[in-house]
């Protein structure tokens, strides 16, 4: 008898614990829709095509799901930028990535190999672009190119990996950070005096 009790105390927790994880995934797409409605929709309208703000349905201007979040937790919404932060920022972007058919990788570090000229590049456009621009020009962040900001190399790959990406610093560390201070570096003309 005590070994069908433990079995069955097994199978229920098995059942159980399945359960939250698959429905794990469906609350935050539920928490990014009640907040995208709550305080995205007046602007950016219920399917996607922009009232005030411009449209998200199929956007291309995100390289990655990163970059969505960044936006988000950076500057969204425009009226509380604070309001929406951290995992309710990447609920949000899950939910717009989902509902609206953003053409963009899921995860982008992981999925980049950076060792060589091209590999850099697609990190930096990946994890860096929708805020400082493409062109190192800047957009939501300030511009990269013709920086005056650091001294040598170094400072450039410590500054990365300390603080970026901006929503959330530990995405980017160690070889990731050479890497995109690498690319910055050798694209963005800085004026380093260890030059």
């Amino acid at each position: 008898m005590n070994y069908f009790k433990s079995v069955l105390f097994a199978s229920l927790f098995l059942i159980g614990f399945s359960f939250i994880v698959t429905s794990n995934g469906i609350c935050e797409i539920k928490n990014g829709e009640t907040i995208y409605k709550q305080s995205c929709m007046d602007c950016h309208g219920k399917d996607g095509k922009g009232v005030l703000a411009p449209p998200y349905l199929e956007s291309d201007r995100f390289k990655s799901q990163d970059g969505v979040v960044a936006l988000i937790d950076y500057i969204m919404p425009a009226t509380s930028p604070d309001f929406c932060t951290g995992t309710n920022a990447e609920d949000v972007a899950e939910y717009c990535t989902e509902e609206f058919k953003f053409k963009i990788p899921k995860d982008t570090t992981a999925a980049v190999d950076a060792t060589d000229a091209e590999g850099r590049k697609l990190l930096f456009n990946q994890t860096c672009s929708v805020c400082h621009g493409v062109d190192g020009k800047g957009d939501l962040a300030r511009p990269i190119v013709d920086s005056t900001l650091f001294k040598a190399d170094k400072d450039v790959v410590k500054f990365i990996d300390g603080l970026m990406p901006f929503h959330n610093p530990r995405k980017c560390k160690d070889e990731c950070s050479e890497n995109a201070a690498q690319y910055i570096i050798e694209n963005f003309e800085l004026k380093l005096s260890n030059k």
